[in-house]
């Protein structure tokens, strides 16, 4: 493997790292959101009883 392809393999590694970190934090901002809501529903419910 020459320099070239050991450089451009890590950056292409890197750029995967970075992509997945990134979807695991919208994932856990959108669990949040999720939480949130059905809280927020749950309380809806809960003073109409």
């Amino acid at each position: 493997m020459t320099e070239s392809e050991k450089l451009t393999s890590f950056s292409a590694t890197r750029e995967l790292l970075t992509d997945s970190a990134a979807r695991e934090r919208i994932a856990d901002s959108d669990r949040e959101i999720a939480a949130g809501e059905i809280m927020s529903i749950h309380e809806i419910i809960r003073n109409c009883g």
